[in-house]
């Protein structure tokens, strides 16, 4: 993982996502074995520009060209 570790970072369970800065994936860690375990790489030039959050058991992403959400089962893109 190069570059610095932004602000944007959400806890839950035994995992961690978190970003760096101008870099347009997002980092899910085991927390337990402290392992990089998934990427989410969002489409060039789309940049996140507030923190993910959870909401209805799906991981909420704010872009700058909207928003995604990520669940086990689906990943939608909401919005343009």
């Amino acid at each position: 993982m190069a570059g610095r570790i932004s602000d944007k970072l959400l806890v839950f369970d035994n995992y961690a996502l978190m970003t760096t800065i101008a870099n347009p994936i997002i980092f899910v860690l085991e927390l337990s074995a402290g392992k990089l375990i998934n990427e989410i790489v969002l489409e060039d030039e789309d940049l996140l520009i507030a923190n993910p959050f959870k909401s209805l058991n799906k991981i909420i992403v704010p872009t700058s060209k909207g928003l995604y959400a990520f669940s086990s089962k689906e990943c939608d893109k909401i919005g343009y």
